[in-house]
């Protein structure tokens, strides 16, 4: 067997019992793969295909199909959902025939992001399995899928990683020890965030992907100095983030990532005993699960500025 669960940081109770139902040739129909955000969710269902495969790169394999939030064929713009569309071209691709007479594999990324009817559509589909096609769910919240389908799909949380679990995966990769460590901190348990800082062909000079450090860095500038303003300097420290006309589906990518490195600020800070960090951290969450409703994300912003303890 292909062993394409080994680049996988972390997880090893998750790795553990996929590679079982491989060996036992009994994997699930349907799969559910859920955790925080650039945990490996889509890594893993990407070694699990390649397993499947027995291939290095499933994505290169011609029963292997991906399926995300499209953007817009005029304007660019990210889609609010993945569309009953895609679920529908998806469910004719897995009824064909395989091309190499084997397993036939889809990954739905982001698929807390279905719509309505695209879930619907879907659940048609797990109800009734083509023969070896395996369909694998990758969803940051899995509350947000309906019942239905979680009922007919095996569930796999994913947890964050320890910190020196990622920092000896990055050296492994090639990065220096004390910048492991600093990826590795920054990351909070997520290996997806912590590889973006392994050495790319597009690196700037020092060898690191562009701007990612400094952004960190610019992060926590920002955190620290926005307690502490003036509500109107507050508000001035935000509008980058969700600048007046810009597309609320982008903003909102740009705000969680932001939030996400805010969490970890306050998970320190929490560890180091601050008066307002636990106050603080539950609005942080409650800014979080906000930015699912329709609801201009600026204001929610300023709302959030507004009720910070210092």
């Amino acid at each position: 067997m292909n062993d394409a669960f080994s680049r996988i940081i972390g997880h090893a109770r998750a790795v553990a019992r996929l590679r079982a139902t491989l060996v036992a040739g009994a994997v699930p129909h349907a799969i559910v793969i859920h955790g925080p955000r650039r945990s490996g969710k889509a890594a893993l269902a990407h070694a699990l295909a390649s397993a499947l495969f027995a291939v290095e790169d499933a994505a290169k394999h011609p029963d292997f199909r991906l399926v995300e939030r499209p953007r817009d064929e005029k304007t660019g713009k990210l889609k609010k959902a993945i569309p009953i569309d895609a679920v529908r071209a998806l469910a004719d691709h897995l009824r064909m025939s395989s091309f190499m007479g084997g397993a036939k594999v889809a990954v739905i990324d982001g698929a807390d992001a279905l719509s309505e009817e695209a879930a619907n559509a879907l659940l048609k589909t797990l109800e009734e399995p083509a023969p070896s096609a395996h369909v694998v769910l990758c969803a940051e919240d899995a509350s947000r899928l309906p019942a239905t389908v979680m009922s007919r799909s095996a569930c796999i949380g994913l947890r964050r990683v320890p910190e020196e679990d990622i920092a000896a995966a990055l050296v492994e990769r090639g990065l220096a020890a004390p910048e492991a460590a600093r990826a590795a901190f920054l990351a909070d348990g997520r290996p997806g965030a912590a590889l973006a800082f392994l050495p790319r062909q597009a690196s700037d000079a020092d060898g690191r992907e562009p701007s990612m450090i400094d952004w960190y860095e610019n992060e926590e500038r920002r955190w620290n100095a926005l307690r502490g303003a003036p509500i109107h300097k507050r508000f001035s420290l935000l509008a980058d983030l969700a600048p007046p006309r810009a597309d609320r589906e982008e903003a909102v990518l740009r705000i969680r990532e932001t939030l996400d490195a805010w969490q970890r600020f306050l998970r320190r800070e929490l560890r180091e005993g601050a008066p307002g960090a636990p106050a603080n951290l539950r609005r942080l969450i409650r800014l979080r699960a906000s930015l699912d409703a329709n609801v201009q994300p600026r204001l929610l912003l300023e709302r959030f500025a507004l009720t910070l303890d210092r």
